[in-house]
């Protein structure tokens, strides 16, 4: 059995064909599936087993050494992050982004895990009368160690917080604070910025990369070479990369809409960013293929993505740009 997979670069979605709809926040992801699976195939036992469903049969669980040893665990991991972060930072103005690290080398989880509670604890007691939610991703260093980056959600614009204040509620190392105003997409920006790793520390590490994964980004305005993905090596499969207050909203799934009635639904007729594949699976007997086609639309984007008739995409001004989430 042979399995390609080919790029789509564009593709026209029929207006009644049927697509799924994952909204968060601002951000709505559209998905066409040309040969969609309704089925279920498997079913969980218990944390060894499962059985497939068409056969009966018992398997045992492939557990896996890092996260990065899956690209389906990884991807899933950061997407599941990433909407979490664009389904309540709606509004940029309303969030800040602060790092936390420690004086000493803490490679001690749940200690971290204890720490960031009273950190929000005393957060919350110095903001006394205002909602604050949050999200955290806890980030791994080579050495062992830990950083944490939350995403402090406030109900209202967020206040300004001295680096001293918010120094003195962490209470273990350095801090930083930014304000999210820059970024249209802030969960795809930070997923980006906590799973890629400088190159020069990867090689100090002495792990593998691939060379088309190193590209050049800004850090604290200076351009460095990273390496996509490379951070991810460094989590443990038990270890959880995230955590979020009770009050963190799941992303609204619309499933099996009509394309036509999903425009009408997300108010903007053009997508900012488009991805789409087509998988080729062939055997002795048979062809199968199947086409999953992807459309991102962010209604704070300046601009959006007008498909011409001869299958290429134009690049127009977002007229239909909400400039409310902007506004202090």
């Amino acid at each position: 059995m042979a399995i390609k997979i080919e790029p789509v670069n564009s593709y026209r979605i029929g207006i009644n064909q049927k697509v799924d709809l994952k909204i968060t926040g601002t951000t709505t992801e559209v998905k066409y599936n040309e040969h969609k699976n309704r089925e279920q195939n498997i079913k969980r036992i218990d944390k060894e087993h499962y059985q497939v469903i068409k056969t009966g049969e018992i398997k045992e669980v492939k557990h896996k050494k890092t996260r990065a040893d899956s690209k389906d665990t990884v991807r899933n991991t950061f997407k599941t992050l990433r909407d979490y972060i664009n389904a309540n930072a709606t509004n940029v103005c309303n969030s800040l982004w602060v790092t936390l690290t420690y004086k000493e080398n803490m490679t001690d989880k749940k200690q971290v895990d204890k720490d960031l509670v009273d950190f929000i604890k005393a957060i919350r007691k110095l903001q006394k009368g205002r909602k604050i939610e949050y999200i955290n991703v806890f980030e791994p260093q080579g050495r062992g160690a830990w950083h944490c980056h939350c995403i402090l959600i406030f109900d209202e614009i967020a206040p300004y917080i001295s680096n001293k204040k918010i120094a003195e509620c962490w209470g273990h190392g350095n801090t930083k604070t930014k304000r999210a105003y820059d970024f249209d997409n802030l969960g795809a920006y930070l997923t980006a910025y906590l799973s890629d790793m400088e190159l020069k520390e990867v090689k100090k590490l002495g792990m593998d990369y691939n060379e088309k994964d190193i590209k050049e980004v800004e850090i604290d305005n200076k351009t460095k070479k990273v390496v996509k993905n490379a951070r991810l090596a460094l989590y443990k499969p038990s270890e959880r990369i995230f955590s979020k207050s009770n009050g963190i909203k799941k992303p609204t799934i619309v499933r099996d809409i009509e394309y036509g009635l999903a425009l009408k639904k997300i108010g903007q007729p053009y997508p900012t960013f488009v991805k789409g594949f087509k998988i080729i699976i062939r055997d002795k007997e048979r062809e199968f293929s199947n086409l999953i086609y992807k459309e991102f639309y962010n209604t704070r984007a300046e601009y959006v993505l007008q498909l011409q008739e001869n299958g290429t995409y134009k690049r127009v001004l977002n007229k239909w740009r909400d400039r409310n989430t902007y506004l202090i």
